[in-house]
């Protein structure tokens, strides 16, 4: 592919198979969405997502962007989520994982790492 071109993902080909999230822990060969929630027992605060073990791709939580990461390159290695962004019990989250990593979880941590 060129710089600048635009490939498109085949959101077809994974909603035939039963959806558009995965939750096998093998690596695939592109881009894949993880699906998974975060539990919050009582009221939620700010947290931060740790993308250790992911390469390069963007995180959602209910909904909202929290933005993109590249572990190799940074320059953040985790997404804040604001505690507004949050709720009690289950949280959804959504990552788009570029290069098709066998790691299947983040993880939340109480402050930011930057290597």
């Amino acid at each position: 592919m060129e710089p600048g071109q635009v490939q498109a993902l085949p959101f077809e080909t994974l909603a035939a198979a039963g959806g558009y999230a995965t939750s096998n822990a093998n690596a695939t060969a592109g881009p894949v969405f993880r699906r998974g929630s975060l539990v919050i027992s009582g009221v939620p605060a700010d947290t931060f997502l740790d993308t250790a073990g992911f390469s390069k791709g963007m995180v959602w939580v209910n909904g909202q962007s929290l933005g993109r990461f590249w572990e190799t390159a940074g320059p953040q290695h985790t997404l804040y989520v604001p505690a507004p962004f949050l709720k009690t019990g289950a949280n959804e989250v959504i990552v788009l994982d570029l290069h098709g990593e066998a790691t299947t979880a983040m993880h939340s941590v109480d402050r930011p790492r930057y290597s």
